[in-house]
């Protein structure tokens, strides 16, 4: 797609924005919207958040694809929607959060009844007739404000956008609604179109995500002899495995099934060391070849649950959003509590175990209890059976699958590439239409792509 820029530009001195069309204002937040934020009453988890009722509260994790979705919002009482008539929704308000995942997006269409926010999220809307709604949803969509968000956030665990920083972000505009409106409807057509290709690349993501697990649930639950005699396993969800196959208890096959814990992280005498330390955001289907924390021989000392895992472990997390994801060990590595590893068998390959534990993992989950946050404990693993074929076999079944796996995880890589092009894309082409780095005054809307709403 080629689209001329302006005729005439005028530079600018901010450090995410050099020049502008002549023509174009500019203003800060301040000056031209109404920006208000919940004070106090924080916490996703309390009590007074409710399942259903008159009166919704959005939290941000609700924000899909420049709306709210309603059917996902937690509800509030009457008392605490009244104490704060300064955050009551109004139709075609526009939403950003604020804290955690800063610059989320929504539009307020269609309020099904009162509503207000959280302390995550500022309500705004225009003071003036200066802009239109859907062109600022736009400039804060694009790299500009993404910029602003870099320089600007504040936090180190937790990141944050105080309301002061957001009013004194300076933008550029079109004088005319009729202009703004121009650019948002050619920006509503074109990045419907790039989410139409996203939406079919991640649809293809899916598919070859599911052809890989059926490879490897057919190869460690049936083998690769597909003429081989068969028997039933026991065991509901394996259905039938090969007859000369044997089922077995985790627990009877390692050495060691153990965990770690995390030394107190106020100790620095703990921390960077030499001692390789594994937690689950280290755990993503990969080998582990090192850790980015690492600690000292003091903190194996002080802590008894820490102790060394053997090079060929496999680790799998426990707990909460990460629960199930594995790796395995091309370090020696301790670990902390949220992982349980298993190390040393003279029965069973690692890599088998792997991609046993990788095909079951629907499973293991449907085995996790807790409310919010699914956990699966050590106990639980060691109880697991699972098919065994022997060595010899299962070194076959390994071999067999890390060639197909590579093939597939290839594929599955060139897919995501695309993803991210696109959606790099997606923001490249805002940037540029809010910017006024082209010039879309004579954009022709094309037949069948009429102005999404």
């Amino acid at each position: 797609m080629k689209i001329s820029p302006y005729t005439s530009y005028r530079k600018v001195t901010l450090p995410w924005l050099k020049e502008v069309p002549a023509h174009w204002l500019n203003s800060r937040i301040k000056f031209s919207t109404y920006v208000k934020g919940r004070v106090g009453w924080h916490g996703l988890n309390s009590s007074e958040f409710l399942t259903e009722g008159e009166f919704y509260l959005i939290t941000g994790t609700e924000f899909i694809k420049k709306e709210v979705h309603w059917n996902k919002c937690y509800r509030i009482s009457e008392e605490r929607y009244e104490e704060d008539p300064y955050i009551q929704l109004k139709e075609n308000d526009l939403l950003i959060t604020k804290d955690g995942t800063i610059g989320k997006l929504a539009i307020v269409k269609n309020l099904p009844g009162k509503s207000s926010v959280n302390s995550g999220v500022f309500v705004t809307r225009p003071l003036r007739k200066e802009y239109d709604t859907n062109f600022m949803y736009y400039i804060l969509s694009s790299q500009l404000f993404t910029e602003f968000i870099n320089i600007n956030k504040t936090g180190t665990t937790i990141n944050h956008l105080y309301q002061e920083t957001f009013e004194n972000f300076e933008y550029f505009f079109p004088p005319t609604i009729d202009e703004q409106q121009t650019i948002t409807t050619f920006l509503d057509m074109k990045t419907a179109q790039v989410d139409n290709l996203i939406a079919e690349k991640e649809k293809l993501l899916k598919l070859l995500e599911e052809k890989r697990i059926a490879i490897i649930t057919h190869a460690v639950t049936k083998g690769l002899d597909a003429d081989v005699k068969m028997k039933p396993s026991g065991i509901d969800w394996l259905g039938d495995i090969p007859e000369h196959w044997d089922i077995r208890k985790v627990n009877h096959l390692f050495e060691t099934i153990g965990s770690g814990t995390t030394p107190k992280s106020d100790n620095i005498e703990y921390y960077d060391g030499d001692i390789p330390w594994v937690t689950t955001s280290e755990l993503r289907e990969e080998e582990i070849f090192d850790t980015v924390n690492k600690l000292t021989d003091l903190a194996l000392v002080d802590y008894s649950t820490l102790r060394y895992y053997n090079v060929g472990s496999v680790a799998i997390a426990m707990y909460g959003a990460t629960i199930g994801r594995l790796g395995i060990f091309r370090i020696k590595a301790t670990v902390n509590q949220a992982c349980c590893v298993f190390d040393k068998s003279d029965d069973i390959f690692n890599k088998y175990f792997y991609y046993w534990l990788l095909m079951a993992k629907p499973v293991l989950i449907s085995l996790s209890s807790g409310g919010g946050q699914p956990n699966l404990n050590q106990e639980q693993l060691k109880q697991i059976r699972i098919t065994c074929p022997g060595m010899k076999e299962q070194l076959e079944i390994v071999e067999y699958l890390d060639t197909k796996i590579k093939y597939s995880i290839e594929l599955e890589n060139s897919v995501k590439s695309a993803i991210e092009k696109l959606k790099e894309y997606r923001i490249s082409l805002i940037t540029s239409a809010v910017t006024g780095k082209i010039d879309v005054r004579n954009f022709v809307q094309e037949p069948g792509n009429e102005k999404v709403h």
